[in-house]
């Protein structure tokens, strides 16, 4: 190699190496017997049925299911309040135990968490 050239790649090669990548990253798949958080960061689930369902789902693939603290609550037409699902998302996030996050009902409340949640 010339040693015109070895500097302009050398310079390369390191420019190279501190750039973080932009591949994504994928979760590891679930495994049977991990366990699955399950919480209603939106809207009241309002038939316990549904809440039974969900579990069964999850058990049907060999998962445990493992209900948020706040999943059953009721505030008015939500879920309980804001605070309250911020800390089962974060508990559910930080629990080692847990492998995957499912929301069990929807609506527009996971917005309001995350802007809370970015703020807090």
């Amino acid at each position: 190699m010339l040693r015109r050239h070895f500097i302009p790649t050398l310079a390369a090669t390191a420019l190279a190496q501190a750039q973080p990548t932009n591949a994504p990253q994928h979760p590891k798949a679930l495994r049977p017997a991990d366990t699955v958080a399950l919480i209603a960061p939106s809207t009241h689930v309002t038939d316990p049925d549904r809440l039974q369902s969900a579990a069964r789902t999850v058990e049907y693939f060999g998962l445990k299911p493992k209900f948020g603290r706040n999943a059953r609550k009721k505030w008015g037409h939500a879920g309980g309040t804001i605070d309250e699902h911020i800390d089962d998302l974060h508990t559910a996030f930080s629990d080692p135990e847990v492998k995957a996050v499912f929301c069990i009902g929807g609506g527009s409340r996971p917005a309001s968490c995350s802007a809370a949640s970015t703020t807090n």
